[in-house]
């Protein structure tokens, strides 16, 4: 209703704060969203449903409900060819989704850098399908690897700058991917980028 009147309204304050109230609402449901799915994680009680399905065409549907976040965040994502001969992933697919979603928002959200680049790259096997996030950040210090995948942590604001977050993407990623059976790795080189990759088991 708000927004309504304020794109009648002549007023540029009204309309600046109703936008930052538009805003902070979204990133307020996000929290509560992730929250929510920490406690039936940890309750053992979120139900997963894994079929197979195309990572690509999963990947590409993620994409576009996030593209203009990225766009306005002057991220450019580019899906490398490999994904097109890697088998099919057994997963739950709302859990895929905010898997590769926190992947792609937190290689977004942490590079200083003007042209934020991904890239989104598989590879497969008869064990496992494993989806790579590429940036081309600042890079993690190896004595946070660990610390990066806990719940509410974040690297210290002089190292990251000043980034909103409550520190729960990718301690949620992990939790969704070890539902599955598999595990996340993290490479990362300071000055180079970093590359998080996850590890899906095959269907047994």
């Amino acid at each position: 209703l708000l927004e309504e009147e304020a794109l009648l309204s002549q007023n540029p304050f009204f309309k600046k704060a109703i936008q930052a109230i538009h805003t902070q609402g979204i990133h307020l449901k996000q929290l509560v969203e992730k929250l929510i799915a920490f406690s039936l994680i940890e309750a053992e009680e979120m139900k997963i449903a894994r079929k197979l399905q195309n990572a690509k065409k999963m990947i590409e549907d993620i994409l576009s409900s996030m593209k203009t976040i990225l766009e306005g965040k002057g991220v450019q994502v580019t899906l490398d060819p490999s994904l097109e001969k890697i088998s099919e992933v057994y997963v739950d697919f709302d859990m895929f989704r905010e898997i590769m979603k926190g992947l792609v928002e937190n290689a977004a959200k942490f590079n200083p850098k003007s042209e934020k680049k991904i890239v989104i790259a598989g590879r497969s096997d008869d064990k496992e399908v494993v989806l790579s996030v590429a940036d081309n950040g600042r890079g993690i210090p190896s004595e946070e690897f660990e610390k990066i995948f806990q719940k509410f942590y974040q690297i210290e604001e002089s190292f990251t700058g000043q980034v909103e977050g409550a520190g729960l993407g990718l301690a949620l990623v992990k939790r969704l991917v070890q539902v599955h059976g598999g595990d996340v790795r993290l490479e990362s080189k300071m000055g180079e980028g970093s590359t998080f990759s996850v590890h899906f088991p095959q269907e047994k």
